[in-house]
């Protein structure tokens, strides 16, 4: 997986003391896999590919792995696992793969001290958490198993979407819409273009 682990396990488990954890098992006619997800992010991993420490990450949470076609939500809440209805995540992931919108660019471009990164795209800029970017480890790639290099980031219709034949990454973008101008000349401008040194 092209994701590093420790980062991984932090987004997990601020989810699962915040929002909650939601974790699926893909029973569609495409590739099985599971899917983890919080509040603006997803993370799908083809069961052949997953590594035995993501599974081991989950279960260290949740407690268990959800069987095929079904959902749960684990978190800190007193009555533990809560069943959902079953959304396929992986099969909106993989359409919006399938038809990839244009290229988005993280700039290097960080806004402190929230620690959210600027991107932009052709439909407009928008930030995401720093974390994110920090979880992003090309290097990690398992060659041995087939493992394809990473390609994104793509922009999506909430955001964007990075991924290869094992893994899925999708991050919500947001754009604070109270700070319209500052929006404004940040969508008019190449910001790593006007952070090179002269």
């Amino acid at each position: 997986m092209f994701l590093k682990r420790n980062v991984l396990k932090k987004i997990m488990k601020e989810s699962y003391k915040r929002s909650g954890l939601h974790v699926s098992k893909d029973d569609g006619p495409s590739r099985p896999g599971y899917t983890v997800s919080g509040y603006g992010w997803a993370v799908w991993v083809d069961e052949a590919l997953m590594t035995k420490e993501f599974k081991a990450d989950i279960v260290e949470l949740a407690g268990e792995l959800p069987d095929p076609g079904t959902q749960f939500c684990a978190s800190t809440a007193e009555d533990g696992l809560q069943m959902e209805v079953y959304i396929e995540r992986e099969r909106w992931m993989q359409e919006w793969w399938n038809k990839k919108g244009d290229r988005a660019h993280i700039t290097r471009l960080v806004i402190a001290p929230q620690g959210r990164r600027i991107v932009q795209t052709n439909s407009g800029s928008g930030f995401i958490s720093q974390i994110f970017v920090d979880l992003l480890a090309p290097d990690q790639i398992d060659e041995k198993k087939g493992e394809t290099v990473p390609d994104g980031p793509y922009e999506t219709e909430q955001g964007i979407l990075i991924g290869n034949n094992a893994c899925f990454l999708f991050v919500q973008m947001w754009r604070d819409e109270e700070l319209s101008r500052f929006w404004e000349e940040v969508d008019r401008m190449d910001i790593d273009e006007l952070m090179k040194p002269e």
